[in-house]
């Protein structure tokens, strides 16, 4: 009995074994369940679903008319424009690809653009008329073979022309154009113009009540009950403005400039606004699918519906992932985010959840948010700077003596804070109650500090550069004349930044500064940061870490959208949290994006892997290993049946000895395996987590 317990053990020890070296996973970014909303280019209503698509090239669907939404498509930097449906196909028009084409419910696309030259002209517009599709944005197209092909459908339209809205109704076809309304009885092939009456040649949308025309132009709204033979305007209760989008829902009609929403009962004879709930006045655009009529928001907030024709409007956002978020920050465990036109949202259960700010919050035009152990800091684009002393429950203007069209970037300390835009530079000493202006190259766009000095950044091409100051801002001097310094950071009495043609660092608090080799390959650096005695770039490619402060950096992006550039990140408790442009707030537990610091340079004699401590352990414990030289390490902790469970280590390390975190926090209780793999040495230890 004995000796068959013993080869079972053995067996189970060899598959453990021989499955180490097959097995293979990496940590990963995730996205938060938001900030729900952002831009949402347009909408349509198909076979039981709705589709919305978002300024982040992302396709969304709806199987409970907008409630829920779900990501099912990436138009890889292209933009759904409009979208039609004929036979058992769906058709999107865009903006870089031209005409597509589904038969799946939108799930794959193909390009459907014989005869139709899309990369000279965009598609903004697609309608189904009869057995005839027709789009176009500067020229006119039409198919009579589900997109096949496509033929030129101009005749009787005036050049040169931009369609700006196409509307089939009943056997007909009605253009929006910059040469005025027009309409064709035969699916396109001929064109009439319809603009007596209308006093602007740019008219954008034309829609129908059942016996009337309607019409929404640069400079107001027409009717017109003469099958658009005349046209007279219709603009009682209107503001004077252009007006985009135009639709009857039964009872109602509705209209749309980018500051307002509005609806009319009796045909045109009168107006009313009717923004009642509205998170953002930028619409341009409305849909109607089944009993909700549905708005979707250019200022970033989404989309939003009403179902009792406009007298309070409802946030239709939930899934719907395409917050802007330039900036980030965090403030006892409360993560705040702000989204240019789409105000500020926040967080306190690690992205969890997310809910929008707006008690006094009185202007959602955002470009960054910055805190420090008192307050919590807002520079907005037309109400200057706002400020909140109890976590964001409330806000209130602190503008004594600066401008009020201060809005780009915000560096908040304790003891003293900095407001920055393109032209202008201020200093708080008093937590923002007053403000003084300096002289600086303008925006500051990064910014450190060792003591009282304080280094900065700007890319201004005339007078940008490293500026420096030894009181705390008082006063600056130009220290590194030059273009793009970027992601200043300090770290162990040492600044350092990143350039166009390279890395710099300053050992003398930054009087003077020198360039040193780096492997660092990716795109375009945004921020740099000193998370844990380590550094992490943001970029235009990813993000990326260094043990070695920034000579040898490694990709930490496993998991990240490729199309859509990361901001900026922030650290709070456990977890790492980065901005993505039009992609919201996505997060990575600290220890992965992090896994190894360098704890000690002194050249090693042997290979090490020390046992984790403490063991057992619940839920973190830390991994101590010596190399003798620099090589490729990978350190993969695996669960009891082989299976990897997470990648702690997998760069190329100098030599010396380091110590990673293991985050045991989504394991359930048991034994796992860390093994150490080199190019001389392999090790595999034993550990245990108990909860």
């Amino acid at each position: 009995m004995f000796m068959k317990k013993f080869i079972v053990i053995l067996v189970a020890i060899v598959s453990l074994s021989s499955s180490l070296y097959v097995l293979k996973g990496e940590a990963q970014w995730v996205p938060t369940n938001g900030p729900n909303g952002g831009w949402c280019e347009s909408m349509y209503a198909y076979n039981g679903y709705l589709f919305a698509c978002s300024n982040s090239s992302i396709l969304y669907r709806s199987t409970d008319n907008g409630s829920n939404w779900t990501s099912i498509y990436n138009l890889q930097s292209s933009q759904m424009l409009n979208m039609t449906s004929q036979g058992q196909y769906l058709f999107m028009a865009t903006d870089g690809k031209g005409v597509l084409r589904s038969s799946d419910n939108g799930m794959s696309w193909t390009q459907v653009n014989t005869g139709f030259p899309y990369s000279t002209y965009p598609v903004e517009n697609i309608v189904t008329s009869g057995q005839y599709l027709v789009c176009g944005e500067y020229r006119m197209y039409r198919s009579s073979n589900f997109g096949n092909s496509w033929d030129s459908c101009t005749n009787g339209l005036a050049t040169p022309l931009y369609i700006h809205g196409l509307n089939a109704i009943g056997n007909k076809v009605y253009a929006g154009t910059n040469k005025g309304a027009y309409v064709s009885s035969n699916s396109g092939a001929n064109w009439t113009s319809i603009n007596n009456g209308i006093a602007t040649q740019t008219v954008e949308k034309i829609t129908s009540d059942g016996t009337s025309l309607y019409a929404s132009a640069s400079n107001g709204v027409y009717k017109s009950t003469n099958d658009g033979v005349e046209w007279y305007a219709i603009n009682n209760g209107l503001p004077t403005d252009w007006y985009y989008d135009i639709i009857y829902d039964g009872s109602y009609l509705f209209t749309t400039t980018l500051f307002g929403r509005y609806r009319s009962s009796n045909g045109g004879l009168n107006w009313e606004s009717c923004i009642n709930g509205l998170t953002s006045m930028a619409s341009v655009k409305f849909y109607i699918s089944g009993n909700r009529v549905f708005s979707v928001l250019w200022g970033g907030a989404g989309i939003q519906y009403t179902t009792n024709h406009g007298n309070n409007w409802e946030i239709s956002n939930n899934g719907f992932h395409a917050f802007t978020s330039p900036s980030i920050a965090v403030k006892d465990n409360i993560i705040y985010t702000c989204g240019n036109m789409q105000g500020l949202a926040v967080s306190s259960n690690d992205g969890a959840t997310w809910q929008y700010v707006t008690n006094n919050l009185i202007d959602r035009y955002t470009n960054s948010v910055a805190t420090n152990s008192s307050c919590v800091f807002i520079s907005t684009v037309n109400k200057g700077i706002l400020k909140s002393t109890n976590n964001g429950i409330n806000w209130a203007r602190y503008n004594n003596g600066i401008d009020t069209t201060i809005g780009k970037v915000l560096y908040a300390y304790d003891d003293v804070i900095f407001a920055t835009d393109y032209n202008l530079s201020y200093r708080s000493s008093n937590n923002g109650e007053n403000w003084t202006s300096f002289d600086a190259p303008s925006p500051l766009e990064s910014m450190a500090r060792i003591g009282d000095v304080f280094v900065a950044g700007s890319s201004g091409m005339e007078t940008g550069g490293i500026i420096r100051s030894t009181n705390k801002g008082l006063n600056w001097a130009t220290v590194y004349p030059g273009y793009l310094p970027i992601g200043i950071i300090s770290k162990d009495s040492t600044f350092y930044f990143r350039n166009y043609d390279g890395f710099y660092k300053s050992t003398n608090l930054g009087v003077n500064w020198v360039s040193f080799t780096s492997d660092y390959s990716g795109g375009g650096v945004k921020k740099m940061y000193v998370v844990d005695n380590k550094f992490v770039l943001v970029s235009q490619s990813g993000v990326y870490s260094s043990s070695n402060n920034g000579v040898h950096w490694v990709s930490r992006s496993n998991g990240l959208p490729t199309v859509n550039e990361p901001y900026s990140l922030v650290l709070t408790g456990t977890n790492a949290f980065l901005t993505i442009s039009s992609r919201g707030v996505w997060k990575m537990s600290k220890a992965e994006l992090m896994p190894v610091v360098n704890i000690s340079t002194e050249v090693q004699t042997k290979y090490s892997l020390s046992q984790n401590y403490p063991n057992p352990f619940n839920p973190m414990t830390n991994v101590k290993f010596s190399i003798v030289k620099a090589e490729d390490v990978k350190i993969v902790v695996y669960d009891v049946m082989g299976r990897e469970v997470q990648t702690l280590v997998n760069e190329k390390l100098n030599a010396g000895t380091y110590e990673t975190k293991f985050d045991g926090s989504m394991l359930t209780s048991g034994v796992y395996f860390y093994r150490m793999v080199t190019g001389e040495f392999t090790k595999t230890k034993r550990m245990l987590l108990i909860k």
